[in-house]
């Protein structure tokens, strides 16, 4: 069943904010801490986010329960370059590397400064694409 317009604008509006505060916050925690394993964890929020935006304005219903990035890009119909299927692919991996502790001390020992940095670039530039899409989105 699809949303009301109000709600559906409540919705994305919430969505939206989320991931321009999971930007800032990634960035803060790359800039002015050593935890970059972190500042990796809230970039992927921020795309995720991003994309659950346009999925409630695409459709008005409610973005799926999913933290997968490929599966929600899938689902509100965009066309990625193969390189930028590849890098979400390899962002999904802060998300699960950050959540399940088997996995964390892997992602610790590839986060650096210069790694993290250069993920946040491309996390910008991927988010300011969607964020595109979602103006000319309906």
């Amino acid at each position: 069943m699809n949303l009301d317009p109000v709600k559906t604008k409540q919705l994305v509006d919430y969505w939206l904010r989320g991931s321009l505060e999971d930007l800032n916050g990634a960035k803060e925690i790359v800039d002015h801490t050593s935890r970059y394993a972190s500042g990796l964890f809230f970039a992927h929020l921020c795309l995720e986010k991003a994309l659950k935006a346009l999925y409630c304005q695409k459709t008005s219903q409610h973005a799926p329960y999913t933290h997968n990035l490929l599966a929600l890009v899938e689902k509100t119909g965009l066309q990625l370059s193969e390189a930028d299927i590849q890098l979400l692919a390899e962002i999904n991996e802060f998300n699960l590397e950050a959540r399940y502790p088997d996995e964390k001390f892997t992602i610790y020992q590839r986060a650096s400064k210069d790694v993290a940095s250069a993920y946040l670039r491309d996390v910008e530039r991927i988010q300011s694409w969607i964020l595109q899409q979602l103006s000319n989105s309906p």
